[in-house]
């Protein structure tokens, strides 16, 4: 058993100790065991693994029904890193449980420790030519329902030892799994800033969606001049913004513009002829009944792009995730272009 000793930070001080850097002890260092010194006692990363499967479901009922616990393991291992703590961690109610503000503090605490307790065994693992670990994956819902799953099949078959977790939310709730350690990587449709890496998977096309019956359906592309026609229908400005300006920019403004709340919502309008509308191709994928696509002419694309994690803190598991899925993306769905 390896072990790691976290130092108080007024022991933190190049006269005292080696060990300046607390996340490069951690890193190099860390095993199955953390030894805190401050409280005296000691805790493992299972229990922090168990702490945060409570702490992000909400429940220590669901939390010990996804770990094969039962439930009053799981409230004892609460119990005992509170005491550890010496604070609550949890506030208990009647439908669940939420974090208490030195809860959230420690939260980001306990993602490291599991972490780097589970890069430890990989490395390990990889040094003697096994590949095994865990990545975690933040994505929306159309790559969720209609990527992931054959994306994980034909990974698996190659990697049979690493697991895959799964995260589904909207890129803003993908933004803040990658700043919280939640997700390893995470889908995203353009740069958020400086606080990650980034990736570029591919380049995703977006497509005219029309009404059946509409005249350009049996067209081979939809001329950027048609969306003038008639009622353009708009949910996501982000996306549909290339559109829109290439159209200012050569016609003048587009005479009739909806703008709804939702997908599918914009599916359904377009489906039942109330106007034509644009969606990247991977947005599409599960959504498009009903409705007509082509491609634009001239064509516009968006770059799909994933968010990573610093490098250092990247697993090998994570890394042969990356360099399969832009590999393999664009061939799965048919329609994208690699980059």
């Amino acid at each position: 058993m390896i072990s790691i000793t976290i130092l108080p930070p007024s022991l933190l001080q190049k006269e005292h100790t080696p060990f300046i850097d607390i996340s490069k002890t951690m890193k190099y260092y860390i095993g199955h065991k953390i030894l805190l010194c401050m409280g005296g006692g000691d805790m493992d990363a299972k229990s922090c693994a168990a702490f945060l499967r409570t702490a992000d479901r909400g429940s220590i009922t669901k939390a010990a029904f996804a770990l094969g616990y039962t439930q009053a393991g799981v409230s004892l291992i609460v119990k005992k890193i509170e005491e550890e703590c010496g604070f609550p961690l949890l506030i208990r109610e009647k439908d669940g449980v939420r974090l208490t503000p030195e809860g959230e503090r420690m939260v980001p605490v306990m993602r490291e420790i599991v972490r780097w307790n589970e890069r430890f065994y990989e490395t390990a693992e990889e040094i003697k030519g096994v590949s095994v670990g865990r990545v975690r994956i933040g994505c929306y819902s159309s790559v969720s329902y209609h990527l992931m799953p054959p994306v994980i099949r034909e990974f698996h078959k190659d990697y049979p030892k690493i697991e895959i977790d799964v995260l589904e939310g909207d890129v803003h709730e993908i933004e803040r799994w990658l700043e919280e350690n939640r997700v390893d990587v995470g889908f995203l449709s353009a740069r958020r800033g400086q606080k990650f890496r980034y990736v570029k998977i591919m380049r995703d096309p977006i497509l005219a969606v029309l009404p059946p019956g509409h005249p350009m359906c049996g067209a081979e592309t939809f001329p950027l001049k048609a969306f003038g026609d008639g009622t353009f229908i708009v949910n996501d400005i982000e996306d549909s913004h290339p559109v829109i300006k290439a159209y200012e920019e050569q016609y003048g403004p587009m005479p009739d513009m909806k703008i709804s709340s939702t997908d599918q919502s914009v599916i359904s309008m377009a489906a039942c002829g109330l106007g034509v509308s644009t969606y990247p191709a991977l947005q599409l994928l599960g959504h498009g009944e009903g409705v007509v696509t082509k491609r634009i002419d001239p064509p516009f694309f968006r770059t799909v792009i994933m968010g990573l994690r610093p490098e250092e803190e990247l697993s090998p598991a994570a890394r042969r995730f990356l360099d399969y899925i832009k590999k393999y993306l664009p061939e799965l769905t048919k329609s994208g272009e690699p980059l």
